[in-house]
């Protein structure tokens, strides 16, 4: 019948099935097989901590080879925010295995995985000034102390996704 709810309404005390089955999914189990998430599929624990294991080795090798060498340090900051939000992001898609319909992972992974490739994309225009004197000003239209400012700016003040 039209404008019926595939889902009974939910407990007293809730008001959306989200929120009973994010406090009771362990005792529960109608949120496991009725209930969706908000990803719509199953989360892989074994992919998730592996990205987290590989961030974490890489943050560890930029910080050791900003302290060895004390060079690039702008560079080093940008890829570290940058690697450092992987790290939080695929921690909490680890929270939403345990728990897909709590918002805290969710939220977690959802700014933490949208905001570091911002940070790593930084980090590699840092480095196209120093790439560009390698290979020969000539080479380019235009002067490699530029490159750097004109895409800061434009990051900086592009209007963003629409």
């Amino acid at each position: 019948m039209a404008g019926e709810s595939a889902f009974p309404p939910p407990p007293e005390g809730y008001k959306a099935w989200g929120e009973y089955c994010a406090a009771n999914h362990k005792t529960d189990p109608f949120c496991a097989e009725n209930v969706p998430t908000s990803y719509h599929y199953d989360i892989s624990f074994a992919a998730n901590l592996t990205f987290t294991i590989l961030f974490g080795i890489s943050l560890l090798g930029f910080i050791a080879t900003y302290l060895l060498t004390r060079r690039g340090l702008v560079f080093s900051a940008a890829f570290s925010m940058g690697v450092l939000l992987e790290i939080l992001g695929y921690g909490g898609r680890i929270m939403s295995w345990d728990n897909p319909w709590g918002e805290s992972g969710f939220f977690m992974q959802i700014i933490c995985l949208t905001i570091g490739p911002a940070f790593l994309a930084a980090g590699i225009y840092l480095c196209l000034r120093r790439i560009v004197s390698a290979f020969g000003a000539e080479n380019s239209r235009i002067k490699p102390q530029t490159y750097t400012r004109f895409v800061s700016e434009g990051t900086f003040f592009s209007p963003g996704p629409r």
